[in-house]
């Protein structure tokens, strides 16, 4: 699902319903914007990595 999928499926959600995202698989890091370097203090944001990545990217992770 592309992150525009799920932002679009989480939408479907109404008043009172309950959304649970469960992942199950690899994270990363990548260096944080300077303005979050305040809230960041090893300056890395957490990543989700998808399961098919590689089909994407010329280089993975």
């Amino acid at each position: 699902m592309t992150p525009n999928g799920f932002r679009k499926h989480l939408r479907n959600a109404k008043k009172d319903d309950v959304v649970l995202f469960y992942y199950s698989g690899h994270g990363s890091q990548e260096l944080a914007p300077k303005e979050f370097w305040h809230i960041e203090a090893d300056r890395l944001d957490e990543t989700l990595v998808c399961y098919d990545i590689s089909r994407h990217v010329e280089k993975t992770i």
